[in-house]
């Protein structure tokens, strides 16, 4: 049974869009005549219709807004678990660990120093560490050896 109503639907989208194509490629002239032979007002029946396109299309723009929204606040619900909450001095100490693992890797002297460094700028450099996939590797037996 589901599957009929599938199959209705789908015929009646078809016929919707049939219809539609039919007005659109309809003479002006035309469309104004069976207007009129039907007994309405051309002016008002298309005022009408403005109406309902306006009122779709504000729907329309309030449904993307609303599911943009939806979307900015995932990603921030998603970066705010993402984020590892770090005192400066900590944070230090984690960069002078990486670099000092990296030492071969070609950062530079000024990536070193980092007692000029501001703590944003630390905060800064372990974010492009990480999305680099440069981290701090734990020292084992197995990897001493």
């Amino acid at each position: 049974m589901t599957a009929n109503r599938k199959d209705d639907r789908e015929a009646l989208d078809r016929l919707m869009s049939v219809m539609v194509d039919d007005l659109l490629n309809m003479p002006e002239e035309e469309l104004i005549a069976e207007t009129l032979s039907e007994g309405h007002n051309p002016t008002e029946e298309a005022e009408a219709i403005r109406a309902v396109i306006e009122q779709a299309a504000r729907a329309c723009g309030q449904s993307r807004l609303k599911a943009a929204k939806n979307a900015v606040a995932a990603g921030r619900a998603k970066q705010n678990q993402n984020v590892v909450r770090l005192d400066a001095s900590a944070a230090r100490q984690r960069l002078a660990a990486i670099l000092a693992q990296n030492v071969d890797s070609g950062v530079s002297l000024a990536a070193r120093n980092q007692s000029q460094l501001s703590d944003a700028d630390v905060f800064g450099m372990l974010a492009d560490l990480k999305e680099l996939g440069i981290a701090l590797e734990k020292k084992t037996p197995e990897s001493e050896s």
